[in-house]
């Protein structure tokens, strides 16, 4: 085990759970040249033979030995895992140094108040509260920004966006924050858009399994919702307890310069010009933040 494992899980044993110390202290004591100690009066008599030991006896012996290991990696997992989330994230921008920031405007207090007064209640510059949206899930990218939005509508998004787009700001979209490449945090002081509060499920046709909702909805709750009208969604990730539709697929999406592109159709074939919402679909958000989708969600069979 190396040292630093060892130590924090010393540190986490005597600290934290006396039973669990008195546990993995109590399985050291039982263990008498390979023998637990209860067998020791078998053993005596037995003379250092183990032949005529009962099979039950043996069993429940390795069972008590896979139960100390399984415990006692679930104390390192523990233990690694706290470490990493105390560490103190370093910024992207130091340490990829080859990035400059682009010729964009910084955030001053008039900006504040324009876009308090389109989202009241919902402008987030606390540095505690913005720690989260400056932070990847993987604790390895940190940016910098000093503004966190919560938009509610398609309309709320496409006023943040002109906006932006008039004062020269650079934006950053987020959803549930649960991509492993750093994609949906600022790199330096990028406003951060996030689709949190966008979570109304819209629309779903029975007839058609098509699903219509906003962005911010969580993959999970979709499901549960899908499955009760007796379909399923379409795709499954290990982290649909957390992540955002909008994150995962892309249709409908307010472009840059704050124009609404309306790509919510739900006709399966289309040849009335251009698909150009293919081109928004795994876009991670360069092209435009997406604010809604429309899917297909197969029957449950199993139901």
């Amino acid at each position: 085990m190396p040292a630093v494992y060892s130590t924090g899980l010393k540190r986490l044993i005597s600290c934290n759970s006396l039973q669990l110390t008195s546990r993995i202290q109590r399985s050291h004591h039982l263990l008498s040249d390979g023998y637990p100690a209860c067998f020791a009066a078998q053993r005596t008599r037995l003379r250092g033979s183990i032949k005529d030991v009962p099979r039950t006896s043996i069993a429940k012996f390795k069972r008590h030995i896979l139960e100390q290991k399984h415990y006692q990696s679930k104390l390192l997992m523990f233990s690694t895992t706290s470490m990493l989330l105390n560490r103190e994230v370093p910024l992207t921008s130091e340490q990829y140094p080859s990035l400059k920031r682009g010729n964009f405007g910084s955030v001053e207090a008039d900006d504040v108040s324009f876009f308090e007064s389109i989202l009241p209640g919902r402008v987030v510059t606390e540095r505690d509260e913005l720690e989260g949206a400056n932070t990847d899930w993987l604790r390895i990218c940190r940016g910098q920004s000093k503004l966190l939005l919560k938009p509610k509508t398609t309309e709320e998004v496409s006023k943040i966006l002109q906006y932006c787009y008039k004062r020269s700001l650079a934006v950053v979209p987020q959803g549930g924050n649960t991509g492993l490449v750093g994609g949906s945090v600022p790199v330096f002081d990028e406003i951060v858009i996030s689709t949190a509060l966008m979570n109304e499920i819209r629309d779903f046709n029975q007839l058609s399994g098509t699903l219509t909702c906003q962005a911010g909805c969580i993959l999970e709750n979709l499901d549960q919702f899908v499955q009760k009208q007796g379909y399923t969604m379409p795709l499954d990730l290990g982290a649909k307890g957390s992540c955002h539709i909008g994150g995962n697929v892309a249709t409908n999406a307010v472009l840059a310069n704050g124009e609404v592109f309306n790509g919510l159709t739900t006709l399966r074939k289309d040849n009335t010009g251009y698909d150009l919402k293919q081109l928004f679909i795994g876009s991670e958000g360069t092209l435009g933040v997406i604010t809604a989708v429309s899917l297909l969600c197969p029957p449950n069979h199993n139901l």
